[in-house]
């Protein structure tokens, strides 16, 4: 269980203070997807990063099994929205290369691991191409497979498909799905786009801005995931869209 228990977030410069997020609570379950989705500059990536450990909050305490959270934990990986692969190997040694890090197996074991986590997002038969080599999506499914070989008890993803087109976003949306279910993983999952957090979402938790907050934690049901053309499907959509023009109008009046 990863606990979030009255976390803020200040940045500071040289000449003022800045909320990024302020007194924030939140818990995801064992076996839970959970979407982060507001407007541009909520925090949510930052909220992200601080439950990853790869920042570290300015006050209150982010807790995984009861242990407080300062630096990156064993059992959890992070998936960027740039891929953040090694340009100068093959797809097979960036899936790899977490696994060498972390002296996880013997070397014949790592690669056995890594074909089989590509084979798992299909891409087996690129394992021998360059990153170069390969289109946005298949970068995509390198870094989902880097990560998923380290058998991650939570998956952090930040917006990982949001520079691709829609039709390679939804190949991918399934492919996560399946994934989540056959490997029983935790996963949290920022995005911006209404439709792809209900759709993947167990609940999804929407961000105010200026400074970050929790406006609404909305639980989706299993049965709208079944045909985005559904009534129950758009239903989630126009509540969401209820919550977004709340936090339109609080912007409009936070700037003037």
């Amino acid at each position: 269980m990863l606990e979030v228990k009255h976390v803020t977030k200040r940045y500071k410069n040289d000449t003022e203070e800045q909320i990024i997020l302020k007194d924030l609570n939140l818990t995801i379950g064992e076996h839970e997807f959970l979407c982060l989705l507001g407007p541009s500059g909520c925090g949510k990536s930052t909220l992200l990063r601080l439950m990853a450990g790869l920042e570290e909050v300015s006050s209150g305490s982010i807790l995984l099994n009861g242990e407080e959270v300062r630096e990156p934990q064993k059992g959890c990986t992070f998936v960027f929205q740039d891929y953040a692969l090694f340009p100068w190997k093959t797809v097979l040694e960036n899936v790899e290369f977490g696994m060498r890090m972390n002296r996880m197996y013997t070397p014949e074991k790592r690669r056995e691991k890594a074909l089989e986590y590509l084979q798992l997002v299909h891409l087996e038969q690129a394992k021998d191409a360059y990153i170069h080599q390969i289109s946005g999506g298949m970068k995509q499914r390198t870094a989902i497979a880097r990560s998923l070989a380290l058998e991650p008890k939570i998956l952090f993803m930040d917006e990982p498909f949001g520079a691709l087109d829609n039709f390679t976003r939804m190949e991918l949306q399934e492919l996560l799905l399946s994934i989540y279910r056959e490997r029983k993983i935790s996963v949290v999952f920022v995005t911006h786009d209404i439709e792809e957090a209900i759709y993947l979402g167990n609940r999804v938790v929407i961000m105010d801005a200026h400074p970050g907050t929790i406006n609404t934690i909305l639980s989706i049901e299993e049965s709208a995931k079944q045909d985005r053309t559904s009534e129950e499907f758009h239903r989630y959509q126009e509540k969401i869209f209820e919550v977004f023009h709340l936090i339109h109008r609080n912007q409009i009046e936070y700037y003037i």
